[in-house]
């Protein structure tokens, strides 16, 4: 009886062995694969196709210091609302202070004393009003250079510049957004600007006046300032040739002197300015029987470094460059920031567009103007389609503009484009990835009783990512979109169905 035991846990041992080791080779061999099939009739009018997307705002700044030091001070909370010039943030700047307040009295000091020997009354009224005028030439002339910059060079980096969406001809390369959003905000800057350059201003308001142009002045700076290192990258200007990139280059470097020889002579004249009122102040108080005096260059001096500890100041002080919401603020009394350290995100959360990206056979079906579907109840335009693969989602950035009050900055949100009316087949084309080639043959694969299947085709002209196909498919036969990797012969199932 025990050998009858001993055989028949043999023999249980080997079945159970036979088992496993069945059950294991099953999932060894089980290698599917899943695939995307369409036809040709498919592709040319697709029923609908959907993407997902991030709602973003279109105009944001990140507000960074230009010096390190430690937090003091912290004046706005997330979500708050802010207008442009609203200080965030201030930093420890009891040196700068001392030395403002320093610098201050120096300069009282120096008016006292100058005022005892300062030219006449009439004299300094005359200096005044020659000091308005050639300022009120210099911001009128300040309008003048900004448009021809604007229109003449760098408007040939836009697709559309006077459009809604600009749309970049070359590669921005984490600047395409700040680009485009700032050649938008020309379109409303410059119309403002030429509206009121022949306004009559007193000495006070054109000096007022003067700063704001001179902002405005800058911003086209910052944007030429963009560009410039853009045509030093090969993948921003694959399309040129090195003929048109070098005369880009020149015009870029032409607006640059422009714009910077146009800054000094704003800030000349606010300082000749601000220098006749001073001088005819003094001259004022000379007149009231003043007897000691110092020169105008001791004067000059002072306001020197009173400039200079306003400045000084100033980098100490955080503020909003624009007007907007508080979407992000790391900021915390007693931290210590380092210099260009990201302390605040502020945004206009009125005005949103939808980023998404599409693969290469959406991008195929969707073109710039396409209207869309934000959430099935939302109505958008397609404004931008990346020339190019982004290296981090391999896939294509799209963005959508939609004036929809009801989307959230952040917000993730779903995209639908429906195909307007049916399109006419004159040529059969198909993605490049459908296509096997060899040396001398070419072939598609179609799927029989679950397996692919070889079918040879004569191929034509290849545009883009599409080839045409001459011979051996027609319009409503299914094939396999994508054959990289695939055998004849392997077992499929099919994704998309």
């Amino acid at each position: 009886s025990v050998l009858l035991i001993a055989v028949l846990l043999i023999i249980y041992g080997f079945v159970i062995t036979k088992d496993t080791e069945t059950i294991d080779t099953s999932k060894i061999l089980d290698t599917t694969k899943a695939v995307k099939v369409s036809s040709v009739s498919l592709l040319a009018n697709p029923e609908q196709i959907s993407f997902i997307g991030e709602v973003r705002a279109v105009s944001e700044a990140e507000i960074k210091p230009e010096k390190s030091g430690k937090i003091v001070k912290v004046n706005v909370i997330l979500g708050q609302t802010v207008s442009a010039g609203q200080v965030i943030v201030e930093l420890e700047n009891a040196n700068e202070r001392a030395s403002l307040l320093q610098a201050e009295g120096a300069y009282e000091i120096s008016l006292a004393n100058s005022a005892q020997s300062g030219v006449g009354v009439t004299e300094a009224e005359t200096s005044l009003e020659n000091a308005l005028q050639t300022i009120r030439n210099t911001n009128q002339n300040s309008y003048n250079t900004v448009n021809n910059v604007l229109l003449g060079t760098v408007d040939l980096f836009f697709s559309q510049p006077e459009t809604f969406v600009p749309g970049l001809k070359i590669g921005g390369v984490g600047n395409t957004a700040f680009l485009n959003s700032e050649r938008v905000a020309f379109q409303t800057i410059m119309p403002k600007w030429r509206d009121s350059i022949n306004d009559v201003r007193d000495a006070d308001a054109e000096l007022k006046y003067n700063r704001e142009v001179r902002v405005e002045t800058n911003r086209i700076l910052n944007l030429v300032n963009t560009l410039i290192p853009l045509l030093n990258n090969d993948k921003s200007i694959g399309g040129y040739t090195s003929t048109e990139i070098e005369t880009l280059r020149q015009n870029l470097t032409i607006a640059q002197t422009q714009i910077t020889g146009t800054l000094s002579e704003l800030d000349r004249t606010y300082t000749a300015l601000k220098n006749a009122q001073e001088s005819l102040s003094k001259s004022k108080l000379d007149a009231s029987g003043g007897t000691a005096s110092v020169s105008d260059a001791q004067v000059k001096q002072a306001l020197g470094n009173l400039r200079s500890a306003q400045a000084n100041y100033e980098k100490t002080i955080l503020r909003s460059p624009i007007n907007g919401t508080v979407n992000a603020i790391d900021a915390k009394v007693g931290m210590f920031l380092n210099s260009l350290q990201s302390v605040a995100s502020i945004a206009n959360n009125d005005k949103a567009e939808v980023v998404a990206y599409v693969s290469d056979q959406e991008r195929d079906l969707i073109k710039i103007g396409d209207e869309v579907q934000i959430e099935g109840n939302r109505k958008g335009k397609i404004a931008i389609i990346a020339p190019a693969i982004n290296n981090v989602t391999k896939k294509i950035e799209v963005r959508i503009a939609s004036s929809d009050e009801n989307l959230k900055i952040g917000e993730t949100v779903r995209i639908t484009f429906q195909s307007v009316a049916k399109k006419e087949i004159e040529q059969i084309s198909i993605p490049l990835t459908a296509v096997k080639f060899e040396s001398t043959d070419a072939y598609i694969f179609l799927i029989r009783d679950e397996k692919l299947t070889k079918v040879p085709v004569t191929v034509g002209e290849v545009r883009g990512r599409m080839v045409s196909i001459i011979s051996g498919l027609d319009q409503n036969t299914e094939f396999v979109l994508d054959v990289r990797g695939l055998n004849e012969g392997e077992k499929v199932t099919v994704q998309n169905k």
